[in-house]
This record gives structure tokens, sequence and C-alpha cells, in this order.
């Protein structure tokens, strides 16, 4: 439970400097989960 609390406690330090797009592309590639980087992050027609 201790180590749950210290990641909740890090998140705000762990995010600071990287969007959300680019922390989600690296979690993509580093589980070898294939996709096309064309349909992803767009606004909605």
């Amino acid at each position: 439970m201790k180590r749950l609390y210290k990641y909740i406690e890090n998140q705000e330090e762990h995010h600071y400097g990287i969007s959300f797009p680019e922390e989600y592309l690296e979690m993509l590639v580093k589980n070898g989960v294939e996709f096309q980087e064309q349909y992803l992050f767009h606004a909605p027609l």
C-alpha cells in the first residue's frame, strides 16, 4: 500500500514535461501494441 501512496504522490512530478499523447505513444511502443499514428489524437469531424 505504501508503494501506491508514493506513486500517487509523485504523479504531478512524473507528468511534468511530458504530454498525454507522448506518454500514451511511449506506453504503446513499450508494450508492443501495433497502431497507426494517423488515427491517434485527432479531433472528430
